[in-house]
């Protein structure tokens, strides 16, 4: 063991020592600074995933609004006034009439809604126009330039949200959804469908929960928490559009069971999708922002 000499000096050792390690406290403190700032994924990254999210929301608003207003428009169902309503009616009966076995989904599905124009007014036609609003309100660009156009759209998009559930709860009220109506003579018990009546009721609370957060805290002026709400409202609603996708991506059904079943399923698959992209977006949004404070 060395031991200092009687005289040694060691005192400018010491301070040398406190420097040191002053410095190195230092350098610890900057790498674990960058650390916490570093992103998982770089800016180039997330407005690539941004953009593809964007285009698949605007592909699903557009493909709404089409099988709403033009095929198959089960609201125009019995409104025999409507120019071409017959043509319309005769167009879906052959259709069905041309349909290998039992077809993806029940000839009911489409025509259940015929005499209940208020389901249709209320829940169909305003969900093209709750749909058609959506990507406006999503582009950057639109946002900009004509926010007062985006603050008009928005109230307009919001009050279509509650006029739609304002249909489901007539449609449920009527006992015309999918399990009670189109599929009501077949046993519960032997259904595999992972989205049920209940499954139906929570995804439109979820919707109509998602729609007043984005509603009070636009008028709060939270605009970053309105537009995680707006995106977590547009996915509670988009993914009808996905269940239609998924359903016509799947073989036929044999059975009136699988033809239920895959009805319910694609329901199920497709809220999870656009569920879980939500959030996915809501991250990738956030993680943006704190790089470009960061730089």
């Amino acid at each position: 063991m060395c031991r200092a000499s009687p005289g040694t000096d060691t005192s400018n050792h010491d301070d040398a020592t406190r420097v040191t390690t002053k410095d190195s406290d230092r350098n610890y403190s900057v790498r674990d600074s960058k650390m916490k700032n570093k992103a998982f994924l770089d800016n180039q990254t997330i407005d690539t995933l941004l953009k593809a999210v964007l285009a698949l929301a605007i592909f699903l608003s557009g493909f709404m609004v089409i099988w709403i207003l033009i095929g198959p428009a089960s609201w125009r169902i019995g409104w025999d006034t409507l120019p071409f309503s017959q043509m319309h009616r005769t167009m879906l009966e052959q259709h069905f009439a041309r349909q290998e076995g039992l077809g993806r989904v029940p000839r009911s599905l489409v025509f259940k809604y015929e005499g209940h124009p208020a389901i249709q007014v209320s829940h169909t036609l305003a969900g093209a126009l709750w749909a058609g609003i959506l990507p406006f309100q999503f582009h950057k660009g639109f946002r900009r330039q004509y926010p007062l156009w985006h603050r008009w759209m928005g109230r307009i998009f919001l009050t279509m949200s509650a006029t739609m559930m304002v249909g489901v709860a007539l449609m449920l009220h009527r006992r015309l959804d999918f399990h009670q109506y189109d599929f009501g003579d077949l046993a519960s018990s032997s259904s595999s469908s992972s989205l049920d009546g209940g499954g139906v009721v929570s995804i439109s609370i979820w919707f109509l929960i998602t729609g007043a957060m984005a509603w009070n805290t636009a008028r709060q002026r939270r605009f970053a928490q309105h537009q995680a709400w707006v995106i977590r409202h547009a996915a509670a609603g988009l993914w009808v559009a996905l269940q239609r996708l998924i359903i016509y991506s799947w073989s036929l059904p044999k059975t009136r069971e699988q033809q239920r079943d895959n009805f319910g399923n694609s329901g199920f698959v497709g809220i999870c999708i656009s569920l879980a992209l939500a959030e996915i977006t809501i991250v990738l949004i956030g993680q943006k922002e704190k790089q470009l404070k960061a730089q």
